[in-house]
């Protein structure tokens, strides 16, 4: 990708020829400076379109049978192009979850790593894991709405009593990694680890960055010292400098800690997207997202999404209410929210999980039907 965790192991290993893949809109970020990365490391590359949503429709009952409907179909990276990885490598040596190892701000943050209390670092971690990891999930008011008056009232309340229990093993660890290992255990283990289920069902798979020797040097030492990457960035300008000159996916900021280098790009960055923000048809601009699944689901996935959502199978179900259902997907629709996809996907995911291993054989899911200029 166009991040660090895969240009640091793509930079260090010593095999060549070593083959590198990337998936993505032509223009995304990903796209762009992972082609940079292959060049400067001379890596066999190869890079596999993803023009429009489509793909999504022809994975969709893999990635659910792999993953038993705990991971939402947003999530589904790179399933589309497993069979042509096979054919490209023996061995996928994933970067997963590689930046929070190094050093991840989410749970390397002072509200967390210095947190005055149980209580703080509780509330702190179950806004994180009930919003900003499910990008972004349904606030308090929403989910009021969300559930039928019989339901609500069985399920108030469960979800923060049950992640209240889930952290109490983790608080007598040490104070500034108690939320990291939290976070590695129920964040990695449980939501991330899927995408590595999806890899096995074609190739092997090895993590370097969960390497325990690295593991326990990198919890050995006080938090802070990885903070804001400074560490990561260490490294990358020790052992692979020449990828310290590529801006990474994110800000599009040079990952370095030598300050001659990076401040004077950072400064032309901001005043770049300033100016292209009055100017936009003057500078190119690269996409954030390696995918559009906002789009995707404005256009070509619409009327599957509609089809689960508002379907009489969902209704009868008597869990949720099916005005807010379709409150949420005229909310997307309209373009005046961002990520609202967060709060719609995975409802679709549970409702398709339901029919595959709850209903009776005839409830089951049926295959994704692509639209007719898609079908092959």
């Amino acid at each position: 990708s166009g991040g660090l965790d895969s240009r640091v192991i793509l930079g260090m290993v010593d095999r060549r020829p070593v083959a590198s893949l990337t998936y993505g809109a032509r223009n995304s970020r990903d796209v762009y400076y992972a082609n940079q990365v292959a060049r400067a490391t001379g890596s066999d590359h190869h890079w596999f379109d993803l023009p429009d949503g489509r793909w999504v429709l022809e994975q969709i009952n893999q990635h659910l049978t792999l993953t038993e409907g705990q991971h939402s179909w947003i999530h589904a990276h790179g399933m589309s192009v497993l069979a042509n990885a096979r054919s490209l490598m023996e061995v996928n040596l994933s970067g997963w979850d590689g930046g929070t190892i190094m050093g991840h701000d989410d749970t390397l943050s002072p509200l967390l790593t210095r947190a005055v209390s149980e209580e703080a670092l509780t509330a702190r971690l179950f806004e994180q894991f009930n919003r900003s990891y499910t990008w972004p999930g349904l606030n308090e008011a929403e989910e009021r709405l969300l559930y039928t008056d019989k339901v609500w009232r069985q399920v108030r309340d469960l979800a923060f009593d049950s992640f209240s229990e889930a952290l109490q093993p983790y608080l007598c660890l040490r104070p500034d990694l108690r939320a990291e290992y939290f976070y590695i255990r129920n964040h990695c283990g449980r939501l991330t680890h899927n995408m590595i289920t999806m890899y096995r069902s074609h190739i092997e798979a090895r993590f370097p960055f969960f390497d325990y020797a690295l593991f326990d040097f990198m919890h050995s030492l006080p938090a802070r010292l990885r903070l804001d990457r400074r560490l990561y960035f260490a490294l990358i300008d020790r052992e692979t400098p020449r990828l310290a000159r590529i801006p990474f996916d994110k800000q599009e900021y040079l990952p370095t800690t030598k300050a001659w280098l990076g401040k004077p790009q950072a400064a032309w960055v901001k005043a770049r997207n300033r100016l292209a923000r009055l100017a936009p048809q003057a500078f190119t601009s690269h996409p954030t997202l390696y995918a559009d699944y906002e789009g995707y689901l404005r256009h070509e996935l619409r009327d599957w999404a509609e089809g689960i959502l508002f379907d009489r199978r969902t209704a009868d179900r008597g869990i949720f209410d099916p005005g807010f259902l379709r409150t949420l997907m005229a909310r997307h629709m309209s373009g005046n929210e961002q990520w609202t996809i967060g709060k719609i996907a995975p409802l679709m995911t549970y409702e398709m999980m339901l029919r595959r291993m709850h209903d009776s054989p005839e409830g089951a899911v049926a295959p994704a039907r692509l639209p007719a200029a898609a079908t092959r």
